[in-house]
């Protein structure tokens, strides 16, 4: 575990304090793009290419298709189920975890903490080819969040689809956080110190989970 935990690590960690190259997400340009079939960031293509469990996906098709995800019908920010999968893993229950990793790869197939627990069940059951085409998958989903953004400020905030994947990200860099704040469209978090990175603040900018998360109580009513 801790071997896999330090891939990833040593994948992402230099990204995290490399702000002044990180830039915010244009999701007119990445609907525009998943939505024309002749580009090769077209949906569909890059979905299909994931689950099959392509490993020559770059950093931009993952880009394209961890932010046009939440144009799908998959899509859905809050996912309890897969923060409890990696749960079951981490704590040896495999059997359990592969029986929710079915049913997941079905209903939210593009996760985070779905790729990342795939990989850490690979590990634990000493399946290195599986172990390094998930954690493949884990670092490219990683690392799409981490440069989008350098996450010191709202206006470069690290740009996430699910309200698990701050937990996730929090998670691996051993950040743990004092308080929450919910400020305009960000999840600010007040990071207890000292810390591997010396900062005091993270912030999360989670638009568009509160845009689904508010269309669906509208649609409710």
């Amino acid at each position: 575990m801790k071997k896999l935990i330090l891939l990833l690590f040593l994948a992402c960690s230099s990204l995290f304090v490399s702000a002044q190259k990180c830039s915010q997400i244009d999701f007119d340009e990445i609907y525009k793009k998943n939505n024309d079939k002749k580009s090769p960031f077209f949906f569909s293509k890059l979905l299909k290419r994931y689950q099959a469990l392509d490993t020559t996906m770059t950093p931009e098709e993952y880009k394209y298709l961890y932010y046009g995800y939440t144009r799908s019908t998959f899509y859905s920010p809050i996912d309890p189920a897969a923060t409890m999968l990696r749960r079951l893993v981490e704590d040896g229950k495999l059997k359990e975890a592969k029986e929710s990793i079915k049913l997941l790869d079905k209903t939210n197939p593009v996760n985070l903490n779905l790729a990342y627990s795939k990989a850490l069940l690979a590990f634990k059951e000493k399946n290195q080819k599986d172990e390094k085409v998930f954690s493949l998958q884990s670092q490219g989903l990683m690392t799409t969040i981490l440069t989008s953004g350098d996450g010191l400020s709202a206006e470069k905030a690290f740009v996430v689809t699910a309200i698990e994947d701050e937990y996730f990200i929090m998670k691996m860099f051993k950040l743990k956080f004092v308080k929450q704040e919910n400020i305009g469209t960000c999840d600010v978090m007040t990071i207890e110190l000292p810390n591997m990175f010396n900062i005091e603040k993270i912030y999360f900018n989670k638009e568009k989970s509160s845009e689904y998360m508010k269309k669906m109580f509208e649609d409710k009513k």
